[in-house]
């Protein structure tokens, strides 16, 4: 795997977007519940490792839609609570447990 330089991720853009952007919204109420704590060490994680924290989250969590009316993200506590959850739900949830 190439290091994190731009090759891996060839072509992605980042932007900002504004204070009443409504993913902005959404995100700034989950983001809270995935800071780590001052001073905590990242653990180093093979490639394996991460796919089997993938291949659980698949595993346990039943990807549930919904409605066209609304569009809630979940945290991570929340997702596994309830056990099930859309596809932010399910990024949430992986990048909190990577973390």
């Amino acid at each position: 795997m190439a290091p994190i330089d731009g090759l891996i991720f060839a072509g992605y853009r980042s932007f900002d977007a504004g204070a009443d952007d409504p993913f902005r919204i959404k995100w700034d109420v989950v983001r809270p519940s995935l800071e780590l704590p001052a001073g905590a060490a990242v653990p180093a994680l093979t490639m394996a490792a991460i796919g089997a924290l993938n291949a659980d989250i698949n595993q346990r969590i039943v990807y549930t839609p919904e409605p066209d009316s609304g569009d809630a993200w979940q945290t991570p506590a929340q997702t596994l609570t309830i056990l099930h959850g859309d596809c932010e739900d399910y990024a949430i949830l992986k990048y909190a447990t990577l973390l």
